[in-house]
């Protein structure tokens, strides 16, 4: 485990201009090397890793970041490997940004995220699910399927889903018996506005890339489970 602090005498030259907090930033060791499956809020340029967690002290709503080839990607959720090589990436996590009782299960590879709120897992290796499975699976974990009734984390797992796969979706907790007649599995039934296309009907829904579909609850495929 490398650890390091980052205050004012830290960075003589960086707190010159800019103000300096301190945080505790360790490093993930077990994401050297790799790109990681979340989704970034910003990439900026940063020569040297000092710099790039300077940056993260300074927004309230950083949680992690990675920095790789004169760049530091800021993310505000914790980090899992997407398992794509990056070689000389190093990735670390500011301590005390998630809450300190976080009942998101890291340990079982779900990702916690800062904001918007959530704590999410994608299931995209075999063996592939129906949509009874999943659910079925999301609840062994004490979760449930996604449920993406709201702007905010819609946009945020879409993006998650466009990064992962531009072929695949992942089965969402939503049913519909018509394109206009649907719900979630805890009742409420908001929808980004354009976030379905003709792809959509009656049946068990998935999520491909930004776009809500529906396909039979028989068919099997990838899941995006959460733990509330």
């Amino acid at each position: 485990m490398v650890v390091f602090f980052l205050f004012p005498l830290f960075m003589t030259a960086v707190c010159a201009s800019i103000p300096c907090y301190k945080y505790t930033f360790e490093r993930l060791t077990t994401q050297d090397d790799l790109k990681a499956i979340q989704v970034p809020f910003s990439v900026l340029p940063a020569q040297n890793v000092e710099y790039c967690a300077h940056q993260c002290a300074d927004d309230d709503k950083c949680v992690s970041l990675s920095h790789h080839g004169g760049q530091c990607t800021i993310y505000r959720s914790s980090l899992s490997s997407s398992g794509i090589t990056v070689s000389g990436s190093r990735s670390y996590i500011k301590q005390g940004a998630l809450p300190s009782e976080d009942p998101c299960p890291l340990s079982q590879g779900y990702t916690s995220v800062l904001y918007p709120r959530v704590c999410y897992k994608l299931y995209n290796t075999d063996p592939w699910k129906t949509w009874a499975e999943s659910q079925a699976r999301c609840q062994s974990d004490g979760g449930r399927l996604i449920i993406l009734n709201t702007t905010e984390k819609h946009d945020y797992i879409a993006d998650l889903m466009t990064q992962a796969s531009s072929t695949y979706g992942a089965l969402i907790g939503l049913q519909a018996t018509s394109s206009t007649s649907f719900a979630w599995t805890d009742g409420s039934t908001f929808l980004r506005t354009g976030s379905t296309d003709s792809h959509f009907g009656s049946g068990c829904a998935y999520l491909a890339q930004d776009k809500v579909r529906t396909t039979s609850c028989s068919n099997k495929g990838w899941s995006l489970c959460e733990v509330v």
